[in-house]
């Protein structure tokens, strides 16, 4: 979101948007918006403004300090057109500091792997640039045990599947097809090698976003932290680890793959 200039819900406070699509927004603000209430975002940026109408279907406290911070989800009543129009915009383009970024919704699938070939080829230097804006680097584990890694920019939870472009590729190979319900889990990592030596903590060290839950998997592997979209009927959802110094800043959990999922 680096076109936005400001956000803030009309006749209220700012927010600080932290997910945004063309149906719906993550936002933080003061403000209390009650699941099921009403109200009015306001988006600039990029000399586009607008305003939507969205209905709140979550609301939680995201942190505690000076002044309480909570977390909302909504849905817009309609689509969100000014992300159509900066689609328009030319889909890469130069960052400060020699990053490179993506607009998914305009790149074609040639874009899309060259410039995953590059940063593949990038991250095998001693002084990697940084990772593209929207590029994820991943381990995806399927429910059979195999392992991958890879870059991806476009996995999303509400997606039957996402593209990933492996390590061990040979150089101009497109992205793999990775179907959701055929995946254990997939780790979003800082990197791909980590520290074998490490040992998770499955303790709450600090104050985390979202309701504390523990995870436990058919081969019996465990796993703590916290969750914002967990729901029986669907098909994964997104846990934070309570370790906020592993190597996993996230974890896509299937469903498929656990035993038991207990609060805490």
């Amino acid at each position: 979101l680096d076109w936005l200039r400001s956000s803030r819900l009309r006749s209220g406070p700012r927010v600080s948007v932290v997910d945004l699509s063309a149906g719906g927004a993550l936002v933080e603000t003061s403000a209390r918006l009650r699941p099921g209430s009403t109200a009015e975002l306001t988006l600039t940026g990029r000399d586009i403004a607008e305003t939507a109408a969205f209905q709140v279907l979550r609301c939680e406290v995201a942190s505690l300090g000076q002044e309480l911070v909570y977390r909302s989800a909504c849905v817009f009543d309609r689509r969100l057109s000014l992300l159509d129009r900066l689609a328009q915009n030319p889909a890469a383009t130069p960052r400060p500091g020699g990053a490179m970024t993506l607009d998914a919704s305009t790149a074609t699938e040639v874009e899309v792997r060259n410039l995953l070939q590059r940063i593949r080829t990038d991250h095998q230097r001693p002084d990697p640039p940084s990772l593209a804006v929207g590029l994820n680097k991943l381990v995806v584990r399927y429910l059979d045990g195999k392992l991958v890694k890879g870059f991806s920019q476009d996995f999303h939870p509400s997606r039957q599947h996402f593209h990933l472009l492996r390590l061990v590729d040979e150089a101009g190979d497109p992205p793999v097809l990775i179907p959701v319900v055929h995946v254990k889990a997939v780790f979003f990592v800082r990197d791909f090698s980590g520290d074998p030596a490490y040992v998770d903590k499955k303790s709450f060290l600090e104050p985390r976003a979202g309701r504390r839950i523990e995870v436990s998997f058919l081969d019996d592997e465990v796993m703590v932290g916290t969750t914002l979209n967990y729901h029986p009927a669907g098909v994964g959802f997104f846990l934070f680890p309570a370790d906020p110094d592993g190597n996993n800043l996230r974890v896509f959990v299937g469903l498929a793959a656990v035993r038991h999922i207990r609060y805490l």
